[in-house]
């Protein structure tokens, strides 16, 4: 079974679908989600008249119009007086149908130019979903590596946890924690103690999940604490998880 399409995901595809170039099971959940979405049904309303204005911009021609041009084709063209024609106004030179065409072209720009900022912000979505799958592959493949070092930052009364994998050549992973979330504005940071000297290792979010963060053989001590948004250049309170390296 197809995975159903989230608001945002539908949303992003509207403007391709107005066009008619939306397929398969895709086009089918963007239907289903117009039946039930205002929002979106209008949206996919506007998108539509636009590509109309610009298909059909100019007015029909009149009848016999092109009997008339076939007739001048064969018939020999009458003189011209070139002294009784006079240029037109320069205002009047971009008149009727042209004005439409032109609003509408611009118009279908728009268009065009929002899908393709929402097919951008799509593909970023999609390629940050896929590093963060292959950082958590690589922080399985670590934390399965029997010669990698397995520590566990812990608060000081047990309760809250963080658990590390530290290869040899120091790359190394949060695997699994149960930190909270913090409040907007504020992050977790992770510090490496080596000698009297804390290093900060990382800025992990407010809300942190696989993370990868580098050590050193001098660093003998990791810890979490909590900081403003951007992040410290010292540790500006206790931690709220430490652990020791087992070789330190």
């Amino acid at each position: 079974m197809a995975r159903g399409m989230t608001h945002d995901e539908i949303q992003e595809l509207l403007g391709v679908f107005a066009l008619d170039a939306v397929d398969g099971s895709e086009a089918a959940q963007v239907a289903a989600h117009l039946a039930v979405c205002p929002r979106c049904a209008s949206e996919v309303t506007s998108h539509r008249e636009v590509a109309a204005a610009l298909a059909h911009a100019g007015s029909p021609a009149p009848e016999g119009l092109w009997d008339r041009i076939a007739g001048a084709i064969v018939e020999p063209a009458p003189a011209l007086d070139l002294s009784r024609m006079a240029p037109l106004p320069r205002r009047q030179r971009a008149r009727g149908p042209m004005v439409g065409l032109l609003g509408a072209a611009a118009a279908m720009t728009a268009v065009l130019g929002t899908l393709v900022v929402r097919q951008d912000q799509r593909v970023d979505r999609i390629t940050a979903a896929m590093k963060q799958r292959a950082l958590e592959q690589a922080a399985a493949s670590a934390n399965a590596d029997e010669k990698a070092q397995r520590v566990t930052l812990r608060s000081d009364d047990g309760a809250i946890f963080a658990q590390t994998a530290v290869q040899e050549n120091g790359t190394s992973y949060l695997v699994r924690h149960n930190l909270p979330a913090l409040e907007e504005g504020r992050t977790y940071q992770l510090w490496g103690s080596v000698g009297t000297r804390n290093v900060s290792l990382g800025v992990l979010g407010q809300n942190p999940s696989v993370v990868s963060f580098n050590v050193n053989g001098a660093v003998t001590t990791v810890a979490i604490t909590e900081e403003e948004g951007g992040g410290s250049v010292f540790p500006s309170g206790r931690p709220v998880v430490h652990g020791f390296l087992p070789d330190a």
